[in-house]
């Protein structure tokens, strides 16, 4: 392993480093190889779990995706995603949550609602 990191390595790293950290990667992967067999029921309980974390994972961009695209058809989604920072799965989540935006005169009025504290910060022309 040593032999195989040094060749593919920059040569600055001294061999004599390469070798020991080598040596304590080893020295770790013994300490954890696994308790269980590849065969126990614990193994495939756990691939189970993984399978429905991936499953839970596309179902959750797969909202995302369409929430995007339902509130990409209201004037505001452009707008506020034009803003520095604001992304459009924010955005999509500010626009459900608040609702009709020209409901409120000001701004004071929507942080309010929100419930944030936004600095507003003037320098010049922005």
């Amino acid at each position: 392993m040593s032999k195989q990191i040094i060749a593919s390595v920059s040569p600055k790293i001294h061999p004599d480093l390469i070798a020991l950290r080598c040596k304590q990667v080893w020295q770790a992967g013994q300490l954890s190889y696994p308790a269980q067999s590849a065969d126990s029921f614990i193994i495939s309980e756990v691939q189970s779990y993984c399978d429905e974390i991936e499953e839970l994972n596309q179902a959750h961009d797969s909202l995302k995706k369409r929430l995007i695209a339902y509130a990409d058809i209201l004037p505001e989604f452009s707008l506020f995603t034009s803003i520095p920072g604001a992304g459009e799965i924010s955005t999509a989540l500010l626009l459900g949550f608040t609702g009709k935006t020209q409901r409120f005169s000001t701004y004071k009025q929507l942080n309010a609602y929100v419930g944030i504290d936004l600095r507003r910060i003037q320098s010049g022309g922005f």
